[in-house]
């Protein structure tokens, strides 16, 4: 065994870090990154590392987290440089699709110019980032238009990605009221200027995603629902189970004529009550007052004449 340990292994750290900075042998430095003492020294060598294949091996063989770390963003930096040099279109597309790495077919996206193997990936690719940055690249409208009606909950990102880059009106209005993906559905009908169709698409999603979907987003497209018209017609169809909806609803009413439309005719007697508590019309207050079916509404409506 010789005498003189090589720098590199010396527990003094600004001693070693300068060895593997004049360091240039990868086989030196490949041993260093198996063996050094000081874990910022492994790194430090890991960092000067060229070949991926040399990387690779010496992860297998890694039980250090840190320094594996260290191995993987070396790999991935040098295979992220290695994509960003090509230029072979065909190439591109096979990383793009076929790799098994999610950001090596990102990275290969980014520089494909194909607009069919863009809309392919944005259709079909695995990867949902993947697939958004295919449809960054793409403007045909109708190709948008398809890739956001398609788009299922797995991807419903890329689907909303599509919409944001959808201008044309009538394209809008179809995904609004044709998608599968409720949020991809919410996110088309914020950019329909159809206010009258806006409506019918937040009470579609409020009334249909009520089983396997989202409660907040139930709840948002709910609030977006000003039409008086739609509020009054949820407010007389909710039941003693879906009751609070029907409450919320009038709670938003401002049309007296559809206020009394709820006081008498609501299936729920709470929704009936909170209506009446909002009701102007001294005759129909009246007539509640004397003839109302429950106790309550006959008190309710007494109680809000007095008031008034």
């Amino acid at each position: 065994m010789g005498l003189f340990k090589p720098a590199w292994q010396s527990d003094n750290k600004e001693k070693a870090l300068h060895a593997v900075e004049k360091e240039t042998d990868q086989a030196a430095l490949a041993e260093i990154t198996k063996n050094a003492p000081l874990i910022e020294v492994r790194i430090a060598a890991v960092g000067k590392l060229t070949g991926r294949s040399v990387l690779a091996d010496i992860a297998k063989n890694n039980k250090d987290h840190t320094v594996g770390e260290a191995l993987n963003r070396r790999i991935i930096t040098l295979r992220t440089a290695e994509i960003e040099n090509l230029t072979n279109e065909s190439v591109l597309a096979d990383i793009a699709m076929n790799d098994n790495d999610e950001y090596a077919r990102w990275t290969a996206t980014k520089k494909l110019t194909d607009l069919t193997v863009l809309e392919s990936i944005a259709k079909n690719n695995y990867y949902s980032d993947v697939r958004r940055a295919a449809i960054e690249k793409l403007a045909e409208q109708n190709v948008l238009a398809d890739i956001a009606k398609n788009s299922n909950s797995l991807h419903a990102k890329a689907g909303e990605a599509a919409v944001q880059k959808i201008i044309e009106q009538n394209l809008l209005c179809d995904v609004a009221k044709s998608t599968a993906d409720w949020k991809v559905r919410l996110a088309a009908a914020e950019k329909v200027t159809d206010q009258a169709l806006m409506q019918t698409v937040y009470a579609d999603i409020w009334e249909n995603n009520n089983v396997n979907g989202s409660e907040a987003l139930r709840r948002e497209a709910f609030n977006k629902i000003t039409n008086q018209h739609i509020l009054a017609d949820i407010a007389n169809r909710m039941n003693n189970f879906t009751f609070n909806w029907g409450v919320a609803a009038v709670g938003r009413l401002t049309e007296q004529s559809l206020i009394a439309d709820v006081a008498k005719n609501a299936k729920n007697e709470s929704v009936r009550i909170r209506a009446i508590e909002n009701l102007n019309d001294k005759t129909i207050l009246t007539s509640i007052a004397e003839h109302g079916v429950h106790v309550m509404e006959r008190r309710t409506a007494q109680a809000r004449m007095e008031s008034l």
